[in-house]
């Protein structure tokens, strides 16, 4: 009786930072060649400059962007390494791991294909695994581009090409095409220059992804000034330099409800006359908390005055603060009381970081709590 092998799909990259083009072709390698697919980042990418996010960064946002998919998984493997990640070595490890029998292809992009003959003991890939390259729809490999770039990769092509629903009927050796179903306009340059730049760019990456790139400042130009600010002073005067202060508190034995944090949150806001106050439910989206308040204050002293009133309003619930992580000027400041997580910010720092935008994809947009002014 002949027993189906079921093929394991390497997707490698520096993922620098893991966008919706990258998860497209994830699922079109899943769903076309029915096999798990594993994401490996790259600790130190031999083919490219230094990446923007560092290697346990990097890994961190492929595991948000592909939680809860079903046969996609990351693989950290080239994270313990260490020196540069060489494919070879790494389908060397698998390769061990999964037996000579075990169908394994390595999964490349149609520019790496013309740069095949630059990787590193680039035709041990193919006594190891299988390579795929994916496409665009409805094109197909450019062979006089690719002769033009590399003869010796257009004739090893030409050899072992085969269709790719094949391939998991042998071990490696194989060469196949995968079209994606459909253009993608999705490029980590590109995404990397929009946020440096300050233009739209979270609709580009999964919200969880958006959110961590924001909350460790990931990408952005020190230099980088609001361009689209409605006030010229402010944009002129005040490049964007901000990371939060953030107050960790600690919580008491059973702690306060959601219900009666918000409401304590609420009234030091209307206390000291905090602008555009937003409520912003992330049940289902993130794990660090429940419920999500963005403030505005009108000058660092402003923001700083309200942070430490959301914590004395706080400490009457039993909840008392461990300390403050950060000795920055209070541009934004983020108060932690466990389910309900406070952001007050200066207004162009709000405006920069869009919490409200990044948490509310795809939902109605969130309604502003009363104000005093």
């Amino acid at each position: 009786m002949k027993h189906t092998r079921h093929l394991r799909v390497c997707y490698g990259g520096t993922f620098d930072p893991v966008h919706c083009g990258h998860v497209a072709i994830a699922r079109a390698a899943r769903d076309g060649l029915q096999a798990e697919v594993a994401l490996l980042p790259a600790r130190d990418p031999p083919h490219k400059a230094l990446t923007g996010a560092d290697a346990e960064q990097r890994a961190e946002m492929l595991e948000l962007a592909f939680a809860g998919e079903s046969g996609l998984v990351v693989d950290r493997r080239e994270l313990g390494r260490a020196g540069p990640s060489y494919s070879v070595d790494t389908l060397g490890e698998l390769r061990a791991e999964l037996g000579a029998d075990a169908p394994i292809a390595w999964l490349v992009g149609a520019d790496s294909l013309r740069q095949l003959h630059t990787w590193h003991r680039w035709r041990e890939l193919f006594e190891r695994a299988h390579v795929v390259v994916v496409q665009r729809p409805g094109a197909d490999i450019d062979m006089a581009a690719l002769r033009e770039a590399s003869p010796a990769v257009a004739e090893l092509v030409e050899q072992r090409r085969q269709p790719p629903e094949t391939l998991s009927a042998t071990a490696h050796g194989g060469f196949a095409v995968l079209p994606l179903p459909g253009l993608r306009p999705e490029s980590s340059t590109e995404l990397r220059r929009r946020i440096a730049a300050g233009e739209p760019w979270a609709d580009w990456v999964s919200p969880a992804v958006a959110s961590y790139i924001v909350r460790h400042g990931l990408y952005r130009d020190p230099a980088a000034i609001l361009a689209n600010a409605s006030n010229p002073a402010i944009v002129e005067s005040a490049p964007l330099t901000t990371t939060a202060h953030v107050i960790k508190t600690s919580l008491p034995t059973p702690p306060p409800s959601v219900e009666s944090l918000l409401e304590s949150v609420h009234g030091a806001l209307a206390e000291l006359k905090a602008k555009d106050g937003v409520e912003i439910d992330v049940r289902g989206k993130s794990s660090v908390c429940d419920y999500m308040v963005v403030a505005s204050g009108t000058s660092t002293r402003h923001v700083k005055s309200i942070a430490d009133e959301v914590v004395r309003f706080a400490k009457k619930l039993g909840v008392m603060p461990l300390g403050v992580e950060g000795e920055r000027e209070a541009e934004w400041v983020l108060v932690d009381l466990g389910d309900v997580v406070v952001h007050v910010m200066l207004p162009r720092v709000r405006e920069f970081y869009a919490l409200e935008r990044l948490w509310t994809v795809g939902d109605q947009h969130p309604d502003y709590l009363a104000s005093d002014d």
